[in-house]
């Protein structure tokens, strides 16, 4: 089923990334769509989804279908979820909030980054603080940093943490280098108000704390965790 907009059929992924090529900043357009360096992990990533295979069930009642799942134990309409990605006020001005509406509207999923463009308790708002949300996390070197948004997250609804561990060093962005990128004036990154961006950016992150927390993690599953650097 096509999706109509101004006069134009939208009917797969596609179709809405090459719309976005005419319609956002190419400065912008970069940050969102370009990888790190020689942009082998987004290719792997990509080639590794087109491995995923629909296998359709044959001879079975199909007059009753339901698409429903459970993530981390919430009921969602299908098993999808809108991932972390940052600054969506690039894309569109409504930025994250209208994100978290229409995941709200459609049931399915969503993970807040911690580099949002529309506060915690915006986006929370936004879906009158309903639907299945959670909120990704960097752990800073500045534990009050990492202290306010736990909380924040925690008293505004968001239901779970993913907690990114992979990113002691920023990776090149040679399109960003390219297109002189810098968040526009006119947007901020709404979790940090209180926060110089001097000290928000503050590599490399807490990796003690990171391993604290993984070795509680694997304790509790039962699995040997690898002992911390020193």
């Amino acid at each position: 089923m096509a999706y109509i907009f101004n006069g134009t059929s939208y009917v797969c992924v596609d179709d809405f990334h090459q719309a976005a090529k005419n319609i956002i900043p190419k400065a912008a357009l970069g940050y969102l769509e370009a990888g790190a360096e020689e942009e082998i992990t987004l290719r792997d990533n990509l080639n590794s989804y087109n491995k995923y295979l629909i296998n359709p069930r044959l001879l079975v009642d199909i007059t009753s279908i339901d698409t429903s799942s459970y993530i981390l134990g919430h009921k969602v309409s299908m098993p999808i979820s809108i991932a972390p990605t940052a600054m969506h006020r690039l894309a569109h001005d409504q930025g994250e909030a209208g994100t978290a509406r229409a995941a709200y509207k459609a049931g399915v999923a969503m993970c807040l980054s911690s580099y949002s463009t529309v506060s915690i308790e915006d986006v929370a708002e936004s879906c009158h603080f309903k639907g299945v949300r959670f909120f990704q996390l960097y752990f800073n070197k500045n534990r009050e940093i990492t202290a306010n948004l736990l909380k924040r997250a925690k008293a505004n609804g968001y239901l779970a943490v993913a907690l990114t561990i992979d990113t002691q060093v920023v990776g090149i962005r040679r399109a960003d280098e390219h297109n002189k990128f810098s968040l526009p004036p006119i947007h901020e990154l709404a979790n940090f108000k209180w926060k110089p961006l001097s000290e928000v950016f503050h590599f490399p992150f807490d990796i003690q704390f990171y391993y604290a927390l993984c070795e509680a993690f694997f304790r509790t599953k039962q699995m040997k965790m690898p002992r911390a650097p020193t």
